[in-house]
């Protein structure tokens, strides 16, 4: 409330400075304005940075969620293919085997039906204790192969299982090895080795990638791509995934969540490639040498994101533009429904301030009426008798004299007797002489009064009167006076060569409407605001007392009417009465100027 008290518009020191207070409206609009928009558009801009971040979170967990669950699914799809190579072997490879498989055919019928379920088995061999080929199957193994001293060979024999990364080997073919080791009854080891084609690991890798994602492949542990990605590398070179990135701390609730689920570990984080923001998941195939990559662009390249973030940005800027054209209307309202209440509060300041002025005259006239009216009486009685004693008596030197200036006394006394009269009128304190009167009919009575002067002045008169006018119950004299008084200041005003233009009409049941205008100098702003202030005159020293509107005011007001003047300087002014068919609420009307 205090900073609304500070920017509203004072009247004090500025009611007589209306460009001042114009400036002061116009700063009240603007802070007003200012105000306005920051209780809304700051709010406005809170939520949405708040919807943004709350939206980018939720969009963050959900893509990371789903982007777990697809690896998650992806790894568990290549274990069971490698659990489901390693059974097959294993019941291919039983330990009591190992002579039956030496036996001619029959390792060729084994390797017959692997093909069967599995086209892709390249090789079958059988590999003794002296760790020499004993038999083997196939498109590409060779009689005589030794592999003492090679590191499949040797973890084969101590872990009792081995799968490869993918190579080409000597036969320049990308494949991988599926190897298990038993035991012999008399002692020493024998090996089962399988060739498996790596468009196999390919074709599961394939079928497995989800849509939902942009790329999916196999590493082996020195980051070499074990199978063809969609989007990013060539399979037997570095992956370009592993290495660098950051972890997103915001996303460790999520991974912690998913870790705690499905156990195992992993890694979860986002790094920036060719200039994109992408999000990885590296988990490691168990039971294999193998590294599960699954990479996707971040959420922010995502539609879900872009369409959100256009339409955030859109409503934030609509809803702006709305709200300042809103605010700017509803400020400007405020403004001029607060300058209206200003001029009227200081309309009815200043009629306050007139109608005490007016009341303080009435009083002083009424004083002045009666205290000359006492003298008057006096000097009628007086003068009266000098006359009766003049009849009474013969003619004398100077008798003609004399009587005239009895005469004159008794016209003085008499000129006296009206103007105190009007005094006392002005103060109210003659009652109103009611009579019915036709409103054109007595204007043309009172602008015969004042034909010679016009006609002096070149001022012409012309009458507009509506027909059956409703005869209105007034004060004759009164009105008479009123209109009398604006005819001679509207000759005074045009002073040569002009018209007054006269026009009646019926308002409504109740009310006749008079306009008198005249094509005179007119009035400016100051003089029309102050026309009815008693003693204010524009008329030169000796040529007006300043208390013809005043009166004229008083009059409307006592009979129930209303005045309205419109003027402007250079084209005259138009005198508008508004007066009641009958007097029921005299006194009680305002003035409007």
């Amino acid at each position: 409330m205090n900073i609304i008290s500070k920017i509203m518009p004072s009247l004090s020191g500025d009611i007589e400075s209306p460009e001042a207070l114009e400036r002061r409206y116009r700063q009240f609009s603007s802070s007003l304005t200012c105000i306005l928009l920051a209780l809304v558009l700051i709010p406005m801009f809170i939520i949405s940075v708040l919807a943004h971040s709350q939206y980018k979170r939720m969009l963050e967990e959900e893509e990371v969620g789903r982007l777990l669950l697809n690896a998650e699914q992806a790894e568990n799809t290549v274990e069971l293919f490698v659990v489901k190579l390693r059974s097959i072997i294993n019941f291919a490879g039983h330990e009591d085997r190992y002579d039956e498989l030496l036996q001619p055919g029959v390792l060729q019928n084994l390797f017959l039906r692997l093909r069967n379920s599995f086209p892709d088995y390249t090789d079958i061999e059988v590999v003794g204790p002296d760790g020499h080929t004993a038999a083997w199957e196939g498109d590409y193994v060779s009689k005589g192969q030794s592999y003492i001293g090679q590191p499949w060979y040797d973890e084969t024999l101590n872990k009792g299982f081995y799968i490869s990364n993918i190579f080409t080997g000597f036969r320049g073919v990308p494949h991988f090895v599926v190897a298990v080791s038993r035991k012999l009854k008399g002692g020493g080891q024998w090996v089962m080795r399988v060739n498996i084609d790596g468009k196999t690991l390919q074709r599961y890798v394939d079928a497995v990638a989800a849509t939902s994602v942009d790329d999916l492949f196999l590493v082996d542990q020195q980051a070499i791509l074990q199978t063809t990605p969609k989007k990013y590398g060539e399979r037997g070179k570095p992956s370009i995934f592993i290495g660098g990135g950051a972890l997103n701390r915001r996303l460790d609730a999520e991974v912690e969540r998913h870790r705690q689920a499905v156990g195992g570990e992993f890694l979860i984080d986002r790094q920036m490639t060719d200039g994109k923001a992408m999000l990885r998941v590296i988990r490691p195939v168990i039971g294999t040498p193998w590294r599960l990559v699954m990479v996707k662009e971040d959420y922010r390249r995502g539609a879900k994101w872009i369409n959100f973030r256009n339409h955030l940005f859109f409503y934030l800027v609509s809803c702006g533009v709305l709200s300042i054209l809103i605010i700017i209307s509803i400020s400007r309202a405020i403004t001029e429904y607060i300058r209206a209440s200003d001029l009227k509060r200081k309309q009815f300041l200043r009629e306050a301030e007139n109608n005490d002025k007016l009341a303080s005259i009435g009083r002083l006239a009424a004083g002045v009426a009666h205290e000359i009216n006492n003298p008057l009486a006096i000097i009628n009685q007086k003068a009266g008798l000098m006359e009766d004693y003049m009849e009474m008596t013969g003619d004398f030197e100077y008798k003609t004299e004399l009587s005239g200036a009895l005469s004159g006394i008794d016209e003085s006394v008499e000129r006296c007797k009206t103007i105190t009269h009007r005094l006392l009128g002005f103060a109210r304190h003659t009652d109103v002489t009611e009579e019915e009167i036709e409103i054109n009919k007595m204007l043309k009575e009172v602008t015969s009064f004042v034909d010679r002067e016009a006609s002096y002045n070149q001022v012409g008169i012309n009458f507009h009167f509506a027909e059956h006018l409703t005869p209105i119950v007034s004060d004759r004299g009164q009105l008479q006076q009123v209109f009398l008084n604006i005819l001679n200041n509207a000759i005074y005003a045009i002073c040569k060569d002009g018209e007054i233009n006269i026009s009646t009409r019926q308002m409504d049941p109740g009310h006749v409407e008079v306009k008198i205008a005249d094509t005179g100098c007119g009035m400016n702003k100051e003089t029309l605001e102050r026309l009815f202030e008693p003693f204010y005159t524009t008329k030169p020293t000796g040529k007006g007392t300043g208390l013809g509107m005043s009166i004229t005011y008083g009059i409307i007001n006592k009979l129930g009417g209303r005045i309205k003047v419109d003027s402007e300087e250079g084209k005259g002014t138009t005198f508008t009465f508004l007066l009641p068919v009958r007097n029921k609420e005299a006194g009680k009307e305002k003035t409007d100027v």
